[in-house]
């Protein structure tokens, strides 16, 4: 069989080097075109085994008592105090800017906390508005030991050093995600226990191929919101030290981190091959070629990889980088065989 495989090898390819490469290069066009569906991804599902326990456990408290994503912003004056004037009409800008944002349903912080022991506000005294920093007349000093010592806000709102708070901006819920990820978690599910009829093995597909679609619409939103956020806290800074967290914006700055590896660590490759292969060889030919090889795979795969939609991940990025050493080590192989047979 090997034989046979050989002599089907030296009939098509090494007897046709024109034609052979050709093919190559159309392959390679073909590729090409699915590069701009090229994506990343770093949701949970990508970092997770299926059925995890823990992450099918935090959705089933999701959809049974809701909860959305949210952004955290820390907060610290730079000139003033945190319970000045200034400070406070800066955090009341900060959230009305924040409410402005797309998806953001409200905004908690200092401002709006409701004040519950300063002073001491009884059961019947909760039907009422609550009184908060902006109430007229509270007592600032009380308020500041109420969001350090209460069992409420102690290590919450207030940092250790009574200057630096956190504002949070809650996001929509979304219930659609949820319900897309637990229908087809539980067709998963039943197929890996008891199997799947044809017409439930077309479901799983469809919902399957519905949830990745919403979920990269999603993930592009989510980036754009964080995005908008960090322009906004842009207008703070010279007044204020601010900090951004939250779930979104982690998966936010893991892409971005992802696209910053491939790209330093794909040039820092190849310059060492060219590197490598100018100390080896000394003819440009043999620099040229086994790079222009070493690229030339690199491209196929991404493009193959675009065409079936398959993502990388902050795990997968690094076949990249394994991919141009694997495919150098077996091209400088080659050119010295291929050397030494002249």
């Amino acid at each position: 069989m090997s034989e046979q495989l050989l002599a089907t090898y030296e009939r098509l390819v090494l007897r046709r080097p024109l034609l052979a490469l050709l093919a190559v290069l159309l392959v390679a066009v073909a590729m090409g075109f699915g590069l701009p569906n090229f994506k990343l991804d770093a949701s949970a599902d990508s970092l997770t085994l299926e059925h995890d326990k823990d992450l099918d456990y935090f959705r089933e408290i999701y959809q049974r008592y809701g909860g959305g994503d949210f952004l955290i912003v820390t907060f610290r004056p730079k000139h003033v105090d945190l319970f000045s004037d200034e400070s406070l009409e800066m955090l009341k800008s900060l959230k009305d800017d924040l409410l402005a944002v797309k998806d953001v349903t409200s905004v908690t912080s200092i401002i709006n906390a409701p004040l519950l022991y300063s002073p001491l506000v009884t059961v019947s005294d909760l039907k009422e508005k609550p009184r908060t920093l902006l109430t007229e007349g509270v007592d600032r000093a009380a308020a500041k030991r109420e969001f350090e010592e209460s069992p409420i806000y102690r290590d919450l709102i207030l940092g250790p050093d009574g200057q630096t708070t956190a504002v949070m901006a809650s996001l929509d819920q979304d219930s659609r995600y949820v319900e897309l990820v637990r229908r087809r978690d539980a067709l998963r599910l039943k197929r890996d226990n008891e199997g799947l009829s044809e017409a439930e093995k077309q479901e799983l597909e469809d919902v399957s191929a519905e949830f990745l679609v919403y979920r990269t619409e999603k993930a592009a939103e989510a980036h754009q919101r964080v995005n908008d956020v960090r322009r906004l806290l842009d207008k703070y800074r010279d007044r204020a030290e601010l900090f951004l967290g939250g779930p979104s914006m982690i998966t936010a700055d893991m892409i971005a981190f992802i696209k910053s590896d491939l790209r330093i660590f794909g040039v820092g490759v190849v310059l060492f091959i060219v590197l490598v292969l100018s100390l080896i060889f000394r003819q440009l030919r043999w620099v040229v070629l086994p790079l222009a090889t070493c690229l030339l795979s690199l491209e196929i795969m991404l493009g193959y990889l675009s065409w079936v939609d398959w993502r990388l991940t902050v795990i997968s990025s690094n076949f990249v980088s394994l991919l141009l050493i694997m495919t150098l080590a077996v091209t400088v192989h080659l050119v010295v065989r291929y050397r030494e047979a002249l």
